[in-house]
């Protein structure tokens, strides 16, 4: 289990005090965060009748680290894609709409441009929520 101060951080806003002062005047609450899924009722829901067990906990420290993934990338919306079951380990996957903060496009000639057909969504692997 995590140990305290690893799920502090998980609760700490990315936000300077200028810009959190500058939303604070304007009536926000904050910097915008793109659409995260809400896996706490999708887990009692939905992913038990799949045979699927993330357990409250798991949810909740998964759905933070959605938020987080939405934050550092700048992506419009993220999502639970998956959970890979491996002998050592288990592997979480999240899927990522119009990601910004992401390196140049390196794709072959003639190939897709991101963003755009089967380049759309973007996909990341992470062995710990």
């Amino acid at each position: 289990m995590a140990g305290i101060d690893e799920l502090r951080k998980l609760f700490v806003s990315t936000t300077t005090t200028a810009a959190a002062d500058d939303d604070a005047a304007e009536g926000g609450n904050g910097p915008a965060v793109g659409l995260v899924q809400d896996l706490n009722s999708l887990n009692r829901h939905v992913f038990n009748q799949a045979g699927i067990e993330l357990g409250e906990y798991g949810a909740l420290i998964l759905q933070k680290s959605l938020k987080q993934l939405t934050q550092t990338t700048d992506a419009k919306s993220t999502r639970f894609w998956g959970k890979i079951s491996g002998t050592v380990e288990d592997y979480y996957i999240a899927e990522a709409y119009e990601p910004k903060n992401l390196p140049e496009d390196s794709r072959p000639e003639g190939g897709e441009p991101r963003l755009a057909g089967v380049n759309e969504y973007t996909y990341y692997v992470a062995n710990r929520a």
